[in-house]
């Protein structure tokens, strides 16, 4: 589907097509900002390591098979500002940093081996901070002709079917969007 005004997804929130596609279909779908000028070179693959991720990296592998890949997970910590302040005592968080790193890195490592085949050019990335910011990073960085978000349900709410992160992106995305609903979508 293409974007029809310099709005981007503004109008999606006031039940456009787009939206009833999105929330009602039972496919990938996939939203093109700007006039197609060849095969997709470069995806940013956005992860929570959940079945709709899975679907969302298997179908961008399928669209664009000889692009470079960026999968990213990207996290918040709850209590942001104790953790920093002078009374947390380093090594205890130094240690569940650590902890979380191994397991976060293992969960990676679980997503791209479940996937059926993985992307030629695969770079993976587990960083600390708000999941939209660190998305547009990689696609600035990368400079991404594609990214690809899943998403959990189908809900008549559009920040409840879309999530936070998917809300933000197709309200002014930067490029190409791969949307892949996880529940009840083939």
């Amino acid at each position: 589907m293409g974007m029809h005004t310099k709005e981007g997804f503004r109008n999606l929130f006031t039940g456009t097509t787009v939206e009833r596609v999105m929330r009602q279909g039972v496919k990938p779908v996939l939203m093109v900002k700007n006039k197609p000028v060849g095969e997709y070179k470069s995806v940013v693959v956005g992860t929570d390591f959940s079945m709709a991720s899975h679907k969302a990296f298997r179908a961008a592998a399928s669209l664009a098979p000889g692009a470079s890949f960026s999968l990213v997970h990207a996290y918040e910590l709850p209590h942001e500002t104790f953790r920093r302040s002078e009374y947390a005592k380093d090594f205890v968080i130094n240690a569940e940093e650590k902890q979380l790193d191994d397991f976060l890195k293992e969960e990676m490592k679980r997503f791209i081996d479940k996937a059926e085949e993985a992307p030629g050019t695969l770079s993976k990335s587990v960083v600390e901070g708000n999941p939209y910011e660190e998305l547009m990073k990689e696609a600035r960085k990368t400079k991404a002709d594609l990214l690809v978000i899943g998403t959990h349900g189908q809900g008549n709410v559009v920040h409840a079917f879309l999530g936070g992160t998917a809300e933000q992106i197709l309200t002014s995305p930067p490029c190409d969007v791969l949307v892949c609903g996880g529940i009840s979508a083939s």
